[in-house]
């Protein structure tokens, strides 16, 4: 999204361990991911404003297990998707990229 490659550092909102993502291609494909079954839930909570609402819900997890445990736990159950860390970089690219794409033009 911002054209360049980067690391990014989360931890797994199930149990705390740590993740790691590369990118390569100047930010559009992934070069690494550590642990390797990392996937991403993507909450659909909207309400009025995604910054508010569904981005801070949005969360990584080390694995597979740890997203399914971490869902079974939620009361009310929560409307999402699973992604692989491939989808959510396309994700994230399909809803960032044109308006940072926009906003670098304009400055």
């Amino acid at each position: 999204m911002f054209r360049t490659d980067v690391v990014i550092g989360s931890s797994c909102r199930g149990c705390a361990s740590g993740i790691e993502i590369g990118t390569a291609q100047c930010g559009k494909s992934l070069s690494y991911v550590r642990p390797g079954d990392a996937v991403v839930w993507y909450d659909i909570a909207y309400s009025g404003r995604a910054a508010t609402s569904c981005c801070p819900a949005i969360a990584f997890f080390c694995s597979e297990a740890e997203l399914q445990q971490w869902l079974n736990a939620q009361r009310p159950q929560r409307a999402g998707y699973r992604l692989t860390l491939d989808e959510a970089l396309e994700v994230g690219r399909a809803l960032f990229e044109p308006g940072l794409a926009a906003a670098a033009t304009t400055s």
